[in-house]
């Protein structure tokens, strides 16, 4: 008889292993798909689909846990909380299975740390593990507060709990990742974008949260000087062509305030399309188009759809390259309004700005008819403005 070597059992075992993992991939999908079409308001019967899935779940008389092995099914909780009016907590360690382990990291579900981002009006939340440390902590009015350590496994399922919430890749954290999100909360939309970044040894994860929660998208929430207030709800309606160009540095609040002017363009009547990589928020009072070049759909085929819609003005997210920047330009010159954002330290940047992304500096002073500068730094309580009109359409020249 044949002596069995080692190198024949791996031969006879790979097959038999990478056939496992098919069938638990697509068992894993089956029960993803069906928690995603679970009809809301129906509590028994999603416990009835939980069980014929085969998951794992405990009822508690404040909260329901759902153990399983992946936690990439943290994407199905906000179907799980809708469909039974309850708050759910995952959990993909056996051990937190235990129900004293589980009340101790209720906490740290994704549901937890939105809540007390919404509680906080925190604009920012962040996750960080560095050696076998982990932490919690959550940026208001320009200050971290509320830092809370972690054990280490619990700040890592946070962790990719919500990279996998931003359509992530949360087996792979060795790369940099960009992303956004949107979860239902006690009824209200959370939208956020996703930051991860890593340097192999160190994991940093940012939230950026928009939610009129937090950021409420109306003029009157963000202090503007009254001249400046004034010409916005009196004189911009009846501009019908040009640019007005937000700049302002990181994290300084240009969408909200972009949002903001949004809104105030709505309520007066007009027409508002926007152009977006990706969309900050869903708002309902204009129609947002998200730029999704994977599908075909680039900025400047969106751009040509939106005009031929004859919009009163278009609002395109960020200017962030040479093609955006053209393209902008281009729209505000053909006689629609633009409002759009550009990252700029100082409002006598700008220019220089658009400069290095291809404007003239004769096209921007004949295309911008309002600049809105903003910063906020942390021992402040509301941004600071500043603005520059072009005298040939404005009375005012500067506050």
């Amino acid at each position: 008889m044949k002596r069995i070597t080692s190198s024949m059992l791996r031969a006879v075992r790979a097959p038999i292993t990478r056939a496992a993992h098919a069938r638990d991939a697509i068992r894993r999908h089956r029960q993803l798909r069906a928690l995603k079409k679970l009809p809301p308001h129906r509590p028994q019967a999603t416990f009835e689909v939980l069980r014929a899935c085969g998951l794992r779940f405990r009822e508690t008389p404040d909260r329901c846990v759902l153990c399983v092995e992946d936690v990439e099914f943290v994407s199905c909780l906000p179907y799980l909380e809708r469909a039974t009016g309850r708050a759910w907590t995952l959990c993909t360690e056996p051990s937190l299975w235990d129900e004293d382990v589980v009340e101790s990291s209720e906490n740290l579900h994704i549901r937890r740390v939105l809540e007390e981002a919404i509680r906080l009006k925190a604009s920012d939340c962040f996750v960080a593990l560095a050696g076998r440390s982990a932490s919690v902590s959550f940026r208001c009015a320009r200050t971290v507060k509320n830092t809370k350590e972690l054990p280490y496994e619990d700040g890592l399922l946070l962790l990719r709990s919500f990279l996998v919430l931003g359509n992530l890749n949360f087996s792979e954290t060795f790369e940099n990742q960009e992303g956004h999100f949107r979860y239902n909360l006690n009824g209200k939309i959370i939208f956020g974008r996703i930051s991860y970044l890593t340097d192999g040894g160190a994991q940093s994860l940012t939230l950026r949260l928009l939610s009129e929660q937090t950021l409420p998208f109306q003029i009157d929430a963000l202090h503007f000087p009254p001249r400046l207030r004034a010409f916005l709800e009196t004189e911009i309606s009846k501009q019908r062509s040009g640019m007005i160009l937000i700049s302002g540095p990181t994290g300084s609040g240009k969408t909200t305030t972009l949002y903001a002017l949004g809104r105030l363009f709505a309520q007066q009547g007009l027409k508002l399309i926007s152009l977006e990589d990706p969309v900050e928020a869903e708002i309902d009072d204009w129609v947002q188009t998200e730029i999704d070049v994977k599908n075909d759909l680039t900025f400047e085929e969106a751009l040509s759809g939106t005009l031929r819609q004859d919009p009163d003005a278009v609002m395109i997210g960020e200017i962030r390259d040479s093609e955006t920047a053209k393209a902008a330009f281009y729209a505000s010159l053909s006689g629609f309004l633009v409002l759009t954002t550009l990252h700029a330290n100082t409002l006598s940047l700008v220019p220089f700005r658009c400069k290095e992304l291809g404007i003239a500096f004769e096209e921007f002073k004949d295309n911008v008819r309002l600049q809105i500068h903003q910063t906020w730094r942390s021992d402040e309580a509301s941004p600071q403005f500043s603005w520059q009109g072009n005298g040939r359409f404005f009375n005012e020249q500067k506050s």
